[in-house]
This record gives C-alpha cells, structure tokens and sequence, in this order.
C-alpha cells in the first residue's frame, strides 16, 4: 500500500468515527498551549489595570479573596461574556502578579498567632508554601515585601497581610530602633527631649 492509500484509509477511518484530523506536520507543542488556552478562556477572569496602565488578567476565583475586588464586582454590572475590568493604579505589576500567584498555590491554610510568639521561627508558623514565599524576602529586599504588605492592606487581603507581618516582625526582631530605621530606610525626626521622654515612659519594658 503506498502514501497516497494510507492517507486516504486514514481520513475514511476518521470521517466514519468523526475523529477530527491533525496534519502530521502540526507541531504538538502548538495544540498543547492551543488547549490550554481555550481552558483558560472558559474560566472567569478579571482584568485589573495597575500602575503605569499595565494590564494584569486573573481568574476571579482567585482574586475574589480580595475583598476590595470582591465588592466591586458584586456592584458591578456587567455582561456574562464580559471580563470585568477593576483600575487599581497604585499597585505595580510585579507587586500584584506575586499576589495573584500566592492566592493561586495557597491550598492549606496556617493558624496565625498573635502576638508572635518568642521562641517561634517563621517555619514553626506557617506551612512548608508559604514558608517559601516569605523566606526569599529578607533584608536585602524587604522594600517588595512592604510592597505586597502595602497591596493587601489597600486590597483587604487580611491572610496574607498576617502573613507579611509575621515576616517583618520576625526580621525586626531584636533589632534596636536605629537598626529598624536603617532596614526601612526612615528618618530618626524625633528632637534629644522626645527621644528622652520615650525612653523615660518605656523604661519599664527596658527592665524586664
């Protein structure tokens, strides 16, 4: 039998089982991220529109944790085939992108403790996820975690602000005030008379 008969036995077997033909020359590759795309397509998605007019498209299921967007898209009006667009130009990309992802692999959620107790180390607090996302910041680059913990307070992401604030709190622990300004970048604006008087009403947390 040649090429030509069994590309022809080929297409009868598919036309009788209405098997859809693919070229042989079709990249797989191709159909995989075709498929994929058609998925994603299926599922809800909200349009957010961040700082410097960047676009950032998420699924709602996701993104509906964050009550701030929650409640606009409760108020919204709009069409079932529309994807919801929501302006939020005081988050950056990148900020907003990191918190999208975290929402999308947070499956178990921790406990979160408060205070923070002592004797407890960032992975005694939280689970083996989100100890990886909060242990790559540290002081290097602790200005994109006060990036995220900043979004989430404006967004009303409560469980992850938790989870930024036990970061920090475990960073600032046992530093002094002038260490805490230098890892913050602030400025010591407090005059010798308000710094003594701070010291005086404090100094019983210095004795114990």
């Amino acid at each position: 039998m040649n090429k030509k008969e069994v590309s022809i036995k080929k297409q009868t077997i598919a036309k009788k089982n209405q098997i859809p033909m693919i070229s042989e020359t079709t990249n797989s590759t191709e159909n995989y991220k075709d498929t994929q795309k058609m998925v994603i397509e299926k599922e809800p998605m909200v349009k957010l529109v961040l700082k410097d007019c960047k676009e950032l498209l998420v699924e709602k299921k996701y993104i509906m944790e964050c009550a701030l967007i929650s409640d606009i898209l409760e108020d919204a009006d709009s069409e079932e085939d529309e994807i919801p667009m929501i302006p939020l130009s005081n988050i950056e990309y990148e900020t907003m992108e990191k918190i999208h992802l975290f929402l999308k692999g947070s499956i178990e959620r921790s406990e979160i403790r408060k205070p923070v107790p002592l004797n407890q180390t960032l992975k005694d607090l939280v689970n083996p996820y989100e100890f990886s996302f909060l242990d790559q910041y540290n002081e290097v680059n602790v200005d994109d975690l006060t990036r995220i913990l900043n979004a989430c307070n404006f967004l009303n992401l409560k469980y992850l602000l938790d989870l930024c604030c036990i970061r920090i709190s475990l960073m600032i622990r046992g530093k002094s005030s002038q260490e805490i300004r230098d890892l913050f970048g602030l400025e010591d604006d407090f005059t010798e008379e308000e710094r003594e008087k701070i010291r005086s009403e404090n100094k019983i947390y210095e004795e114990l």
